[in-house]
């Protein structure tokens, strides 16, 4: 069933538009083309800390970047909740600290918490919907500052590339900071003002 998409449009979340049903095949259209491209995606279950960085960091560029292609295809009218969120300064802000939070404790963990660090990427990742805001984010700001062929060059290249590339837009003092830890690679992530 792999490139299934499977949507229950009986559910009250359509509110019965279809502009909302078609919004989000945008967004899951995407993965299909994404998991086509990206030559980088995590395999199984995670063994170490690091995997699980470079896991935390695919699934911000794989549902961050779906929601923004989502995003830019919307209706001017159509009322999204993750739209709301991703054009709320206060709220983007909170995703990113929680991801921060994520990605500091990955990386002083012991690998015997990786089944409870798993659990908060489903938590805080999606169910906070923080990897679909702070991804988008990103990826908007990518495409503001250093245009739609970089960003669409990040897909093949993977998660490093599109965190590197959403660095380089940053401002002094606002930046995605990338440091070299002792063991992990550590990201702090740090939103930019989106004006």
């Amino acid at each position: 069933m792999e490139g299934t998409i499977v949507i229950n449009l009986t559910s009250a979340f359509w509110n019965q538009n279809p502009e909302k049903v078609f919004n989000l095949l945008v967004h899951e259209f995407y993965h299909n083309g994404f998991d086509e491209h990206c030559e980088n995606a995590p395999g199984g279950e995670t063994q170490t800390t690091a995997a699980l960085v470079e896991e935390v960091l695919w699934q911000v560029q794989n549902e961050g970047m779906a929601t923004y292609v989502a995003y830019r295809a919307k209706p001017t009218h159509l009322e999204v909740e993750d739209y709301r969120l991703l054009d709320d300064s206060a709220e983007v802000h909170r995703r990113f600290a929680t991801v921060r939070k994520l990605l500091g404790d990955i990386e002083s963990a012991d690998p015997s918490a990786i089944p409870q660090l798993r659990a908060r990427l489903w938590t805080e990742g999606v169910e906070d919907r923080a990897f679909y805001i702070v991804g988008a984010h990103m990826a908007r700001q990518i495409e503001e500052k250093r245009g739609l062929e970089v960003l669409v060059r990040t897909v093949p290249d993977g998660a490093r590339t599109f965190v590197e590339a959403y660095m380089s837009t940053s401002p002094p003092g606002e930046p995605l900071l990338l440091k070299e830890g002792s063991g992990v690679a550590r990201y702090e992530l740090e939103p930019t003002r989106h004006m």
